[in-house]
């Protein structure tokens, strides 16, 4: 069967990897409307569109190959392992900065490897098995209606993070906080990953419907202003962090939708960019702690540290997909 041509979200997968790193980056701008704006409203949709792009192809693929799932979660834990060794020695830097007991370093490291990631950006890969996981198995047992309800019930609790200064001292932020106490974060495979896997499904199984056909700029349009309204609401009285927009649950379907519905670009290949990103996200922490671990005591952070990182994680992910290509050759050509 032949495959189909994404090119327009190749494209915007590249485009929010650049979002991913800016938000690594720390302080943006002086300017706090304008910092808020950027890393807590536009950045935040960055990490939703890969959930729901990862459900749609996981869906895609599901339905040609009743194995493929097993080839993908071998696939992509054995990255998710090779990065995470590749980042032991951040994992024990910080381990160590934030006074843990040299007896519980082990425990620790076991505890990030399973949730949190031994880097802050491989949480992404815990929270994404686990979110395939129930998606998959949800889906089999129960409607998608009730999938989404359940999904979308569980990162509204998952909210509790950003909207908890709205909840202080009500029942729901009371049980909030005994989780926080216990977990430090509420974006996970459970409350965060679920909902968004789920919007990929669906877009894989009702991809002809009129809802992800009909009117998508409009509705683009439309949720992008209730983005608008939900980060004026937080930005009056931010929670514990922000990771979780309600609005990006509409706004990245349609979004999403678009891209895969568009016959813009049909005739290009983009894929390049799709693999580019995937080396970005997974190299820029290492620029970005270096550069930080190097200018201490000087803070360097914003623009400065996402320009030279972005830079440098560019150029170091091109070498590794040009020699990884020319090796891989190489060996096909000699057996």
């Amino acid at each position: 069967m032949k495959k189909e041509n994404y090119p327009l979200l190749d494209i915007a997968q590249f485009c929010a990897t650049v979002l991913i790193v800016l938000v690594h980056c720390g302080k943006l701008f002086q300017y706090e409307p304008l910092h808020f704006f950027l890393k807590n409203m536009l950045c935040r949709i960055a990490v939703p569109l890969f959930f729901v792009s990862s459900g749609f192809f996981f869906r895609e693929h599901t339905k040609r190959d009743n194995h493929y799932s097993t080839i993908y979660f071998k696939r992509h834990f054995k990255t998710y392992l090779c990065w995470s060794i590749f980042y032991i020695p951040y994992g024990l830097y910080f381990i160590k900065l934030v006074g843990v007991p040299h007896t519980l370093y082990l425990p620790a490291a076991a505890i990030g490897f399973l949730s949190f990631g031994i880097c802050y950006h491989l949480w992404y890969y815990p929270a994404l098995f686990l979110g395939l996981f129930l998606s998959k198995k949800m889906q089999e047992r129960y409607s998608q209606s009730a999938t989404f309800i359940v999904s979308f019930f569980l990162f509204c609790f998952g909210a509790c993070e950003t909207y908890s200064s709205y909840l202080a001292n009500t029942f729901i932020g009371n049980i909030y906080e005994e989780y926080h106490h216990l977990f430090f974060t509420t974006r996970n495979g459970l409350f965060f990953a679920f909902v968004y896997i789920v919007l990929g499904f669906l877009l894989s199984d009702k991809r002809n419907d009129p809802l992800s056909r009909n009117w998508l700029p409009l509705k683009i349009t439309c949720s992008s202003l209730l983005l608008f309204i939900e980060g004026l609401v937080i930005y009056k009285n931010p929670g514990d962090d922000k990771n979780f927009l309600i609005s990006t649950i509409p706004l990245i379907f349609f979004l999403l939708s678009l891209l895969v519905h568009s016959e813009k670009l049909k005739k290009m290949n983009c894929t390049h960019f799709r693999v580019l990103s995937r080396y970005l996200f997974l190299i820029n922490p290492f620029f970005i702690e270096t550069i930080k671990y190097f200018f201490r005591p000087k803070v360097i952070q914003g623009i400065p540290l996402f320009t030279v990182s972005l830079i440098l994680s560019f150029v170091v992910s091109e070498f590794i997909i040009t020699y990884k290509d020319k090796l891989e050759k190489h060996l096909l050509s000699h057996t």
